[in-house]
């Protein structure tokens, strides 16, 4: 990636959590970022964050964007403005995304809506904007999915379903530019939060107290999202398809694509627990 800031890359949900992080280590990798994010003083903040942890960072090497992903016009302006301001795009990261907890024995069709639109459609809004400026500079396209893309969990389904649809299209984009641009899945597991344990606490009343934990209470660790930075930025300098954490993971996404039976008979077994604690929903 080089040591000047030559290149620029557009990360799309940075100004918290894991998109933040990874703005963090493309900084310090040689990119020109910018942010981009609904709210403004969250951006700010972000900003701000940013340049006093890198000590030297010019203002004009962390810009950011108030803008919604899901507005779809809005999002193509945008990029049409910073592309004209900068005259290149060598990377975009879609780290945005929503979860939720429910279940599936109570279908709540505006809640699978809302997951869809916050997690699928804006991805899809950013990358086909970006898209002939990415395959111009042969560039990079990073899409950040989770474990519930590529094997199934309970509580979660409207999020699994719009994650799944994320891995889909980004196996897409890989086939249909035919090398010229790099794209990356990464699916990893819950991400280290300073509200983990709390936010789903109303959406899961009714279900499995698992409900409310990181993952749904998945049995995986929590994972350090400056940890996940790095490897997703070496992924990037190495050109990796696809990136899932905990590797241990990987065994029952490869048993679930060989044998379905098989792989819904152990999917049953490491959730036999969570399902023997839920309230039933239709009581």
């Amino acid at each position: 990636m080089g040591t000047t800031r030559s290149k620029v890359a557009w990360v799309v949900g940075g100004s918290s959590g894991l998109g933040l992080a990874i703005a963090a280590e493309l900084l310090t990798r040689g990119f020109r970022v910018t942010l981009m994010a609904r709210d403004p003083g969250r951006l700010e903040q972000a900003q701000r964050i940013l340049l006093e942890s890198i000590p030297g960072t010019p203002l004009t090497d962390v810009a950011t964007v108030a803008v919604d992903a899901a507005d779809s016009e809005t999002v193509a302006a945008t990029f049409a403005a910073h592309y004209a301001r900068c005259g290149r795009l060598d990377l975009l990261v879609n780290a945005v995304g929503q979860s939720c907890r429910s279940s599936v024995l109570q279908p709540n069709f505006a809640q699978y809506r809302q997951m869809m639109d916050a997690n699928f459609f804006s991805v899809v809004h950013t990358s086909l904007v970006a898209l002939p400026w990415l395959l111009e500079h042969r560039g990079s396209l990073v899409n950040i999915a989770t474990l519930a893309a590529k094997t199934p969990w309970p509580w979660i389904a409207p999020y699994g379903a719009s994650k799944a649809a994320v891995a889909n299209f980004t196996d897409n984009l890989r086939l249909e530019t035919g090398g010229q641009l790099h794209v990356l899945l990464v699916c990893p597991g819950p991400i280290k939060r300073d509200d983990a344990g709390t936010r789903y606490a109303e959406q899961a009343s009714g279900l499995s107290d698992s409900a409310k934990k990181p993952g749904a209470g998945a049995p995986v660790s929590a994972l350090c999202p400056r940890w996940v930075a790095k490897q997703i930025a070496t992924a990037i300098e190495r050109r990796r398809p696809l990136l899932v954490f905990p590797w241990k993971v990987r065994l029952l996404i490869l048993t679930h694509a060989i044998s379905s039976r098989f792989g819904a008979w152990l999917s049953l077994r490491l959730t036999r627990r969570q399902r023997g604690s839920q309230t039933n929903p239709l009581n």
